[in-house]
């Protein structure tokens, strides 16, 4: 990666290329460009030629954690474009800290926890109304079984599945067989979640 720092001399050599660029401006290429200052194929002159139209290459700063780079200058002792060092102010620690947090394996589980539970609770949901569809249950078992599943697994949206699990237990198993069969289905879910995932 080289740079120059544009001259008027530059501008009216390469108006194309520099038609938008003000004097002064210090531009940054990874490629150079084929055809500069009526020199073809600059791209592969080799360093001399570069250095003697002012193409001089770029120093990539090594940073500190908590350092970013600032403005490009020319060095004209080391004969390199050198990027100033900015040390980050406190806000700017503190954000990049909690970035890190947000994404370290604590906030993973805690995500994962969250998606899982938002899908099962629509997973459940829709299972219960899967049987009400089928006729397996009628419209007085689902309107009796539907509402504890929606209120006591609502946690489940939040990542709380040890609370949902709590609030589950908590329920009276239903007495009907095929109510029954629904509540301990629901239950299997939420029991092998739980220990897996704590």
């Amino acid at each position: 990666m080289k740079a120059i720092k544009i001259t008027q001399q530059d501008k009216e050599a390469n108006k194309k290329l520099l038609k938008n660029i003000a004097v002064g401006s210090i531009i940054i290429k990874d490629k150079l460009p084929k055809n500069w200052n009526n020199i073809s194929n600059f791209d592969n002159v080799g360093d001399v030629i570069h250095e003697e139209n002012r193409f001089y290459y770029v120093e990539q700063p090594i940073l500190n954690q908590y350092e970013k780079r600032g403005v490009i200058y020319f060095d004209d002792i080391a004969k390199l474009f050198k990027y100033t060092i900015i040390p980050f102010t406190q806000e700017e620690i503190d954000n990049a800290i909690q970035q890190e947090e947000d994404n370290d394996i604590s906030a993973q589980k805690e995500s994962k926890l969250k998606s899982d539970g938002i899908l099962a609770y629509d997973r459940v949901k829709s299972y219960v109304r899967r049987k009400l569809d089928k006729g397996d249950i009628t419209n007085a078992q689902f309107n009796g079984i539907y509402r504890p599943v929606r209120d006591a697994l609502f946690m489940l949206n939040f990542g709380d599945w040890d609370i949902a699990k709590e609030n589950w237990d908590a329920i009276n198993p239903p007495t009907n067989a095929t109510l029954l069969d629904i509540y301990n289905t629901i239950k299997s879910k939420i029991d092998n979640y739980v220990p897996e995932n704590y």
